[in-house]
């Protein structure tokens, strides 16, 4: 349904406008592996012609009935002066508002106290649990609704509901096979999208909590699994939150050198990185890689990965010649002990070409990668997120290496691809967006490019943060562009 569906949040006043999630909200979310970077927003003129507004309790459809009352009858006004037939407005505002809880089994549908999800912010974080678990009861209905308006297959309007139906439930075909259908969905955000593996995998979780038990190794890889495509769909700093309440259970059910504790440990160090901590990010990286060579070998794949890394964030934190050092030994040992084809091994020719830019050298790292796009796409598919990033740097450094019309074409051509694939806001389709900007700027269209970088901002600023690396890189070069 993503397609056809769009969501988002509001709230009728402004007493929250522009803030962070209150803390307990997040302690509750994160402990769930949901996203906790959100800001809060008011209901715009934007919004009044949606579909559904669903609210929390009856003081919130009041508003919303006067909010659209307003507004139809200003439309009403309008189309009388132009002289216009019309209906003065979509819909009545009764029947596009609904209580969130009458989508919930236990409540039945019906108006009544038991229908209203109750205000938690002069509670305890308990509270917050509460509330949390109203929601979720009723989304399966909800979902339903939905499916069933969008032509989704859902039940239609009218026809019996069996208590406790979910919707969401007919990934989970057979509790027999869970860890396939585990594998499935992780396939599914290796060659499609992370979104949806980390849907498939929130639906999973569960029954494997109920079928294997909370604390059993498979529900701790599958909690992995989910928090790892919850990063990759850009929720950095929520999975980052994920993986440091795991590492306890890692460590206390499986042992400090049990490979699935150093591979959360690892997802620590690189989920650190990528929130814009590249020192520390080097820090658990060197921590690690000595664990790992010890418990796996020193050329085992993961621990491979490990010096990779160890390697990429020192990059990052500024020392691109040291990093260009370790990735010229890496692919030795890469292409020794993997070949050199292998999709690792062409993941450290990226990183040399890029490394080789970053040192000074434009026009190689142009041919480096020019060489390796090829390649790469044979191995992985054009439209694999490693392959868009290979596709991002040639851009990059093409226009480095002189040629910044062509550059700007490329990242033209690549912007929609990684929209369609990363989603729109995703951090590194804001790479490529900030790229395009600077490009633009370059080639003297200084007025188209200001809309560009300003937009990149804007996202980076909700995204990542004020202070992540990237925001302030683009802060810098809104600022350049004469804007403070």
């Amino acid at each position: 349904m993503a397609h056809r569906v769009s969501v988002t949040s509001a709230g009728v006043g402004t007493w929250h406008t522009g803030k962070r999630i209150d803390e307990r909200a997040a302690g509750v979310l994160s402990a769930r592996g949901y996203p906790v970077h959100h800001v809060a927003a008011q209901l715009g003129e934007r919004d009044l012609d949606a579909d559904l507004f669903v609210a929390m309790d009856s003081r919130h459809v009041a508003e919303l009935e006067a909010r659209l009352e307003t507004a139809r009858l200003q439309t009403a006004r309008l189309e009388t002066a132009r002289g216009e037939a019309g209906d003065g407005g979509a819909g009545e505002p009764a029947r596009r508002i609904r209580l969130l809880r009458s989508f919930s089994p236990e409540c039945g549908g019906a108006a009544s106290g038991a229908d209203q999800v109750p205000d938690p912010y002069y509670g305890t974080e308990a509270d917050f649990a509460e509330v949390f678990s109203m929601i979720e009861a009723a989304m399966p209905g909800l979902v339903e609704w939905v499916r069933s308006r969008a032509g989704d297959g859902g039940v239609p309007e009218g026809a019996p509901r069996e208590a406790g139906h979910r919707t969401s439930a007919p990934r989970v075909r057979d509790v027999r096979n869970l860890p396939a259908q585990r594998d499935e969905a992780d396939r599914l955000g290796e060659q499609e999208s992370p979104d949806l593996a980390a849907s498939a995998l929130g639906e999973l979780l569960p029954v494997f909590e109920r079928v294997y038990g909370p604390e059993h190794l498979e529900t701790l890889t599958t909690r992995d699994i989910h928090a790892h495509w919850l990063a990759e769909g850009g929720h950095f700093r929520t999975a980052l939150s994920a993986f440091q309440a795991y590492l306890p259970d890692w460590e206390r059910l499986a042992g400090p050198d049990h490979p699935g504790t150093l591979h959360c440990r690892q997802n620590i160090s690189y989920w650190t990185g990528e929130s814009g901590d590249f020192d520390l990010a080097v820090e658990l990286s060197r921590e690690l890689l000595p664990m790992r060579a010890r418990a796996l070998g020193p050329t085992h794949p993961d621990t491979l990965l490990t010096e990779h890394r160890l390697a990429y964030w020192i990059g990052e934190g500024g020392d691109p010649a040291t990093a260009l050092a370790r990735f010229r030994e890496i692919l030795e040992t890469r292409t020794e002990h993997q070949g050199p084809e292998h999709a690792d091994t062409l993941t450290a020719r990226h990183e040399i070409a890029r490394r080789t830019g970053e040192t000074g050298e434009a026009e190689k790292a142009a041919e480096q990668f020019e060489e390796l796009v090829p390649r790469r796409e044979r191995v992985l598919g054009p439209r694999h997120i490693s392959m868009l990033t290979t596709r991002h740097e040639h851009a990059k450094w093409v226009g480095e290496a002189g040629a910044p019309d062509k550059a700007l074409a490329m990242l033209h051509d690549l912007w929609p691809v990684r929209k369609e694939v990363q989603g729109a806001h995703h951090p590194r389709t804001l790479l490529t967006q900030h790229e395009l900007g600077r490009w633009t700027a370059v080639s003297g269209d200084r007025d188209a490019a200001l809309p560009i970088v300003q937009d990149v901002l804007r996202a980076r600023d909700r995204v990542l943060g004020p202070n992540h690396p990237h925001t302030r890189l683009t802060r810098d070069l809104l600022a350049g562009l004469g804007v403070r």
